[in-house]
């Protein structure tokens, strides 16, 4: 089924668009010493990019709820793509943090237009499953990606680094460009049965009454206080571990780059994981149960509660291999929460889908402001990074409160009695 091939070609969007962020952690050490960066100065250079990211992600979203999707997500790869390139000229401090924030801004459609794509094309009840297979990318991409850029780091230098992955993400864009149209009913793709299974998935009258012109109902608002806010804590953790987990065996565990390499991306193996289940299980529950907290926010809640203890753990942790099994099971929780809870927003927003996808990611994304330049002060002051794990598993004990106790109501067909049947 076609549906499933624009899944597919999300999920390679997301690992694309991850890699390239991810890339810059790569480079710490080469980077650092070639600019002559401290720690302090590289968390700015980690955080700027989340700060072109926020505005970005919420004015695409708006617009891809008005405008359709297609177009801004390839405006949005398109220049991601060129920056991405454009990144192998910089030559100091202050250009590096105009690009990364430029790159921010291209990056911006990444997870709110790709919102509005999945309430476009996907049933509601094979959601879950789909915001799986697409965050399985955002696991997947630094634990393949980090050691092949590692590697070639390590054999051309880093700047050759940025300029293959340009050209990798401008490659994507072509091909998006063919076989993508913002209207099921309008690609030459997708056959009678299967446009029927999707408009039946995503036109019940449940569904038009989720969000209501006059806006949302407060019990709903409730939910997705909980749900942002859990999100903001689940982009806290991904992003400190996304940013500075290379920094970390390489100035903490004393690693070179290709030892980092492979350190760094054992982790994201359990995230690959916990995607996978996260969405598989989410949907399946819900569909047996119709016990909304049951398959929606408990499991995030139970998530959040378990990557706060194994990162408090992880803060004096003095063994590699404990260090690295430990980060695993916050990777597995991590992807595990991510398909749950952004089904929770299309659930309860399906008209604004793109809207308010946009505003959740740009609340992870804020998140990716705070968690690199906060933890890049704690280093450079302290020398250590036991404070900033500390911090980190705070952080995810307030998001298992907040989720637990607001998480409650879906406001769409997923409580209903009735099952609906689509075929995959």
């Amino acid at each position: 089924m076609f549906r499933w091939v624009v899944a597919a070609f999300l999920t390679l969007y997301t690992m694309i668009n991850v890699v390239d962020r991810v890339a810059i952690s790569v480079g710490t050490e080469p980077i650092t010493r070639e600019l002559g960066l401290n720690p302090a100065q590289w968390g700015l250079v980690l955080g700027v990019f989340f700060v072109g990211l926020v505005p970005a992600t919420i004015a695409t979203g708006y617009l891809a709820d008005r405008h359709g999707a297609r177009r801004w997500q390839l405006i949005g790869a398109t220049s991601w793509s060129l920056l991405t390139a454009a990144t192998t000229l910089v030559n100091s401090f202050g250009a590096l943090l105009v690009v990364r924030f430029l790159f921010g801004v291209g990056e911006g459609p990444g997870g709110s237009v790709g919102g509005r794509v999945i309430a476009n094309w996907i049933p509601a009840r094979q959601r879950g499953r789909t915001f799986s297979m697409i965050m399985v990318g955002i696991q997947l991409a630094p634990a393949l990606g980090v050691p092949l850029i590692a590697w070639i780091m390590v054999e051309l230098g880093w700047r050759p680094a940025f300029l293959i992955l340009g050209g990798v993400g401008l490659l994507w864009v072509l091909a998006w460009r063919v076989i993508f149209t913002d209207d099921p009913a309008r690609n030459r793709f997708v056959g009678e049965r299967e446009l029927a299974v999707i408009q039946r998935g995503i036109t019940t009258p449940e569904h038009l009454r989720a969000v209501p012109e006059t806006g949302l109902r407060p019990d709903r608002m409730r939910t997705l206080a909980g749900c942002f806010w859990g999100m903001f804590c689940t982009g806290y953790l991904l992003y400190f571990l996304l940013t500075w987990l290379p920094g970390y065996f390489s100035m903490a565990r004393g690693l070179d780059l290709k030892q980092m390499g492979v350190a760094a991306s054992l982790p994201w193996l359990g995230g690959v994981l916990g995607v996978l289940l996260g969405g598989l299980l989410t949907d399946r529950i819900l569909a047996r149960t119709g016990r909304f907290r049951w398959a929606r926010a408990y499991p995030a809640s139970a998530a959040l509660l378990v990557s706060a203890i194994g990162l408090y753990i992880c803060a004096s942790a003095v063994s590699l291999p404990a260090a690295i099994a430990l980060l695993a099971l916050v990777s597995f929780c991590l992807g595990w929460i991510g398909p749950v809870l952004s089904s929770v927003v299309l659930d309860v927003t399906w008209r604004r889908a793109g809207l308010f996808s946009g505003v959740s990611q740009a609340l992870e994304a804020t998140a990716g402001v705070v968690a690199p330049v906060l933890t890049g002060v704690i280093v450079n002051r302290s020398g250590s990074f036991d404070l900033a794990f500390t911090i980190a598993a705070l952080v995810a004990a307030s998001g298992a409160v907040a989720v637990f106790g607001l998480v409650r109501h879906a406001g769409d067909a997923s409580t209903a009695p009735e099952r609906q049947k689509e075929s995959r």
